[in-house]
């Protein structure tokens, strides 16, 4: 479902008036903080502070219960996502579309990695679940080895930004900090 459609079926919902009305018959405004060439590849959702990417100074003229129902804590729960992630991705990013970098790569697993996280302390018995999650924080130290190895500034704001910094730590401290033992290696 594109977002014109959904656009469309909500203002034709509240054609009769009021505030609700004013604001859904306006269009979206478009993306304008990149080059026009890239704006259909740039993430409107970085600077997204309400649903619909409605700027905050457009939104906060409108009455509270407008702006109540226009908050991102009201939007569905992948609204929030692609918002959190635009926002954890856009300080590493080297340009508009850059999604392949390692840094960019690393702030978009560590999302994953928390969403992922939060759904496996609520539910326990999900083993595909945690098998995931270990895989993806696999992916993630891998990543943060190949960053170390080739940008250091990149790696370090990465690991500062998202505190990071015992996720690369050798065996032996990861074992005494978390409780395990590697019997086949004869112990720690």
């Amino acid at each position: 479902v594109s977002t014109q459609s959904t656009w469309d079926a909500l203002s034709s919902m509240f054609r009769g008036g009021g505030a609700l009305a004013r604001l859904l018959s306006i269009p979206p405004p478009s993306v304008s903080s990149v080059p026009t060439w890239m704006t259909p590849y740039a993430s409107p959702y970085a600077a997204a502070q309400y649903r619909f990417r409605y700027p905050k100074e457009f939104v906060e003229q409108f009455e509270p219960p407008v702006q109540a129902i226009m908050s991102l804590r009201n939007g569905s729960r992948r609204e929030r996502t692609e918002t959190e992630t635009a926002r954890a991705i856009l300080p590493h990013q080297a340009h508009p579309l850059d999604t392949q970098s390692p840094a960019v790569q690393i702030a978009r697993l560590t999302v994953r990695i928390n969403r992922l996280s939060e759904h496996c302390l609520l539910t326990q018995r999900d083993a595909s679940a945690r098998h995931r999650l270990r895989a993806l924080v696999t992916w993630r130290r891998k990543l943060l080895r190949i960053l170390r190895r080739d940008d250091f500034t990149a790696y370090w704001a990465v690991v500062s930004k998202f505190a990071l910094h015992n996720e690369l730590a050798d065996r032996k401290y990861q074992a005494y900090r978390f409780g395990k033992t590697y019997k086949r290696a004869g112990g720690i």
